[in-house]
């Protein structure tokens, strides 16, 4: 089921910028211990191209939504994501309420991202053209940020830096910070307003995932 009304939690996804909250989640298999910042590097270029891939596609709503959930569920680190991003509220789940919610909630954000894919008349190459890839720098025990940055007439008009780890035995992008904002704060800041707005029902978000969510089965 799908609906088009209005939801601050909605406009407020959408404030930092599509391909940035969507690369937040991207990860890939590797040894841990492994990171170098070449890895990380080739980590963060793979994860762009295949987005910008999908940009230049132009598919429907729900056929981008479909492969927005499969690069989430194939390449992302979903549980420690859908658990971070609950709060305090994860933990008064019982374990058939969050596999549901789980389930909601790669649904909701790949519908909701979906449907911020406008058409475009560019090539692939073209959007390639657009992001660059502008160097790395250790972050300590936290691993390694890659900087990227778009740019448009020859100026650089977003700048984000991706906080890249292998602490959980594969590289995770775990961070994405754009204009010294954190992304992974701020979708929990969100998630977890949306649950007091509705007092730490999880059904009543379960509820709201589904009424925001393509039919992706």
């Amino acid at each position: 089921m799908t609906t088009d009304r209005h939801d601050p939690g909605h406009e407020a996804l959408s404030r930092r910028g599509l391909i940035a909250a969507t690369l937040a989640f991207t990860i890939a298999p590797l040894p841990a211990g492994a990171l170098t910042p070449g890895a990380a590097e080739a980590h963060v270029r793979a994860t762009v191209e295949a987005i910008l891939a999908l940009i230049a596609a132009n598919q429907p709503k729900e056929a981008t939504a479909k492969a927005l959930r499969e690069l989430f569920v194939q390449k992302s680190a979903l549980e420690q994501l859908v658990r971070y991003t609950a709060g305090p509220y994860w933990d008064d789940m019982s374990d058939a309420q969050r596999e549901r919610y789980q389930t909601g909630f790669i649904a909701y954000i790949s519908s909701y991202y979906a449907r911020q894919f406008r058409t475009v008349d560019v090539s692939l190459d073209q959007l390639r053209n657009v992001v660059r890839l502008a160097g790395t720098r250790d972050a300590g025990r936290h691993g390694v940020l890659v900087t990227t940055e778009i740019v448009v007439g020859g100026q650089v008009v977003v700048s984000m830096d991706w906080l890249v780890s292998d602490r959980s035995g594969r590289v995770a992008i775990s961070d994405l910070i754009v204009g010294g904002i954190s992304m992974a704060r701020t979708q929990r800041d969100i998630i977890v307003a949306m649950f007091r707005e509705r007092d730490g029902d999880p059904e009543l978000m379960i509820a709201e995932f589904r009424e925001h969510s393509f039919d992706l089965d």
